[in-house]
């Protein structure tokens, strides 16, 4: 092989170009990384997480006004709340961030629908069909 310049010539071009698809089959694959919660979460444990973002009526501070005029805390709602609500999962985000994630999740949809589903990476053909469908 080492008097066969023009077989290692080829050899090396072949190497090249087969390094450029790699290269260029990690970009493909790094478009996709944006998305990735799709299928990293749950369902149950991103809404979860997005629950969480939001305040607990129990933790606030809530108040009454008493026979003098003045305000003073409300033990009549942590004495309920600590029967009726135990166990139950209160926390809720303003409906502002409910607004947000629906609109940032709809944009990810779209940008999922234009996406290509043929793409050409050096000597391969990649067919996202599946992936698109299933994201």
């Amino acid at each position: 092989m080492k008097d066969q310049f023009h077989v290692f010539g080829a050899t090396n071009h072949v190497s090249k170009q087969f390094r450029e698809i790699l290269n260029a089959t990690d970009e493909f694959l790094a478009t996709y990384s944006d998305k990735s919660f799709l299928w990293t979460e749950t369902l149950e444990e991103s809404f979860e997480a997005f629950l969480e973002t939001g305040t607990d009526p129990r933790e606030q501070k809530h108040v009454k006004i008493n026979d003098d005029g003045e305000e003073e805390e409300d033990e009549t709602f942590k004495w309920m709340s600590a029967k009726i609500l135990a166990g139950v999962k209160t926390k809720q985000p303003p409906l502002e961030k409910f607004h947000e994630k629906i609109t940032m999740l709809t944009g990810i949809k779209h940008e999922i629908n234009e996406m290509k589903h043929s793409i050409d990476i050096g000597w391969l053909r990649v067919n996202a069909t599946p992936l698109i469908k299933e994201l």
